[in-house]
């Protein structure tokens, strides 16, 4: 089997375990012709986008006197071409629940997927 297919196969074994979905929203710089007013309005980047979510969890470097605190990490697999640009806002849905994420690592991108850290967003503008 040569690389190319290799690639092709691993990138299918991986797709195979995006059971989530996401909306992707960038915030775009619009200019009133009349006005000349700059204003930031969130447009759509891609919806119903098959992903996963991958969650790490970690002592946090503090302890507390009743319980030890713990840090999550989150991360999100996408297929490779999805250009996510910084600043994002992810809705990512599973099992019907919808939590909002937005973007806040750098990209590590893969031939077959592209994984990206998030942040917990705590309430959309």
């Amino acid at each position: 089997m040569g690389t190319d297919a290799l690639t092709k196969a691993a990138r299918r074994a991986m797709e195979r375990m995006y059971i989530d979905t996401c909306k992707i929203s960038v915030n775009v710089k619009t200019v009133d012709e009349k006005t000349h007013v700059t204003r930031q309005k969130w447009t759509v980047l891609a919806e119903d986008e098959p992903c996963r979510l991958s969650f790490l969890s970690f002592p946090a470097n503090g302890e507390s006197d009743t319980t030890d605190a713990m840090m999550q990490s989150v991360k999100i697999f996408l297929r490779p071409e999805l250009v996510v640009p910084a600043g994002s806002r992810i809705d990512v849905t599973r099992s019907g629940r919808t939590v909002s994420y937005k973007r806040s690592g750098a990209v590590a991108l893969y031939p077959t997927h592209q994984e990206i850290e998030l942040t917990r967003a705590e309430e959309h503008p």
